[in-house]
């Protein structure tokens, strides 16, 4: 909604127009509902701190209006997989146009930098690291892409 307003050239002084309003509007109303029925946990493991394997997991993805990170930590108790989610990070593309696989790339550099933090961050030490992504465009045209 934002990216639109400013894409018009809007001052942030000015009052935006009703369609806008309305669409705010119903973005607060779809959060609002959201956020009820949100729950996180405060921990990644309860019970014994010996976990038999602990990696972690990095997602990434672009899009012409967004680019986003998410990280999971998957543990094992007792032979079942345990998944928690760790850290997530999302950032709107910016208004000059930039094609997907710059985006991906970008993208990418961000699962990289949240990787490193959350290594960094926990006393703990991860028996393997996975990044993902959505699609092949980065695997593709990432060589072809000036340095970052």
């Amino acid at each position: 909604i934002l990216q639109d307003i400013w894409r018009e050239g809007l001052a942030f002084d000015v009052p935006v127009n009703d369609v806008y309003h309305e669409r705010w509007r119903l973005w607060i109303e779809e959060v609002n509902v959201m956020i009820k029925s949100f729950q996180s946990p405060r921990c990644y493991f309860t019970g014994s701190p010996d976990y038999a394997r602990k990696c972690l997991h990095i997602f990434c993805d672009a899009s012409e209006k967004a680019m986003s990170v998410a990280a999971y930590i998957t543990f094992e108790v007792t032979g079942e997989i345990n998944t928690a989610f760790a850290m997530g990070k999302s950032k709107v593309a910016p208004l000059a146009a930039k094609s997907i696989p710059r985006l991906e790339l970008e993208a990418a550099v961000m699962a990289s930098r949240m990787a490193h933090t959350i290594r960094q961050q926990h006393d703990y030490q991860f028996a393997e690291t996975h990044f993902w992504r959505n699609s092949g465009i980065f695997r593709r045209h990432s060589m072809a892409l000036d340095t970052y």
